[in-house]
């Protein structure tokens, strides 16, 4: 199971927070006899708004016959979309910060806010072996989130 951290937040406005979640994951949690895997990232509030997602690869996801690997964030309904998929087998700068934003964003007519079903999923796609075929792999994932406390009555 990944590790998950959850950051404290921080007051930015008036009745405003920022905060972050934080998923370690590594080649034990990768456990599908299947060429694709998910990894839950919880610890996001449910009256938070996810605004993308981070990755930093500290070792590259290798083992058996595995030719490549990407991960992407975002839920089940929509996997790319707080970060688009990205290489994690071998050509990702090892140690810094990737990740291309997905489609969702804070500012996003639909924001993909936790208590609307919202469940954060890091998506595994492998190629040339299973996902329980990797034995080696140590990666972060990073949600920021924003809270924004809302009027209980609507706009006013």
């Amino acid at each position: 199971m990944a590790t998950i951290i959850v950051h404290k937040e921080t007051k930015i406005g008036p009745g405003e927070w920022s905060g972050m979640v934080e998923a370690r994951i590594t080649d034990a949690d990768l456990t599908a006899a299947a060429t694709s895997d998910t990894v839950a990232i919880t610890g996001i509030p449910s009256d938070a708004f996810p605004i993308g997602a981070k990755l930093e690869v500290g070792q590259y996801v290798t083992g058996g016959s595995i030719s490549a690997c990407t991960v992407s964030v975002g839920d089940a309904g929509d996997p790319d979309s707080l970060m688009t998929a990205t290489n994690i087998f071998d050509t990702t700068a090892l140690g810094t910060l990737t990740g291309t934003q997905g489609a969702e964003s804070l500012y996003d007519a639909t924001p993909a806010t936790a208590g609307s079903g919202f469940t954060c999923i890091a998506t595994f796609a492998l190629t040339g072996d299973n996902a329980d075929q990797a034995d080696t792999g140590k990666l972060a994932i990073y949600v920021p989130y924003r809270r924004i406390a809302l009027k209980a009555d609507g706009v006013g």
